[in-house]
């Protein structure tokens, strides 16, 4: 059966966040998934992802919870066809422009199940804050 983007997105989104329900950085996952799209809209994708990616270096539960997101948003965009490898940051660096905009757009596009399964499946609500520890 053919799926559509969305369809396909929605798949995958509910396979990573479903692996996050019950480990202890659920909660600041959870944010995440609300903060990510305001960044990108925000700063742009490179400085979102050197952020996230410097936060995740920092350990702990909400390093964690950091890694992880961007491990399950690097799935997302080899959902899409875009593989950008282990080393996220080079990869944006080095983009050419449309590169750069296709992946921008299609992780907005992946945000907007990430932020309804954040709600649905992990109880988090965009405004609490997190349980454990800074998320920002």
């Amino acid at each position: 059966m053919i799926q559509t983007r969305s369809q396909t997105m929605l798949g995958s989104a509910i396979g990573f966040v479903s692996q996050v329900k019950g480990e202890k950085y659920a909660k600041n996952y959870g944010h995440l998934c609300y903060d990510f799209p305001i960044m990108i809209m925000t700063s742009g994708l490179a400085q979102t992802l050197g952020y996230y990616e410097s936060r995740a270096a920092k350990g702990g539960v909400p390093g964690a919870a950091y890694k992880t997101f961007l491990d399950h948003m690097t799935g997302m965009l080899d959902t899409c066809g875009i593989h950008p490898g282990a080393d996220r940051l080079a990869w944006v660096r080095d983009a050419r422009v449309d590169e750069y905009m296709l992946a921008t757009q299609r992780l907005l596009e992946a945000a907007v199940p990430f932020k309804h399964l954040a709600a649905s499946l992990l109880g988090v609500d965009a405004a609490t804050e997190p349980d454990e520890g800074d998320h920002a």
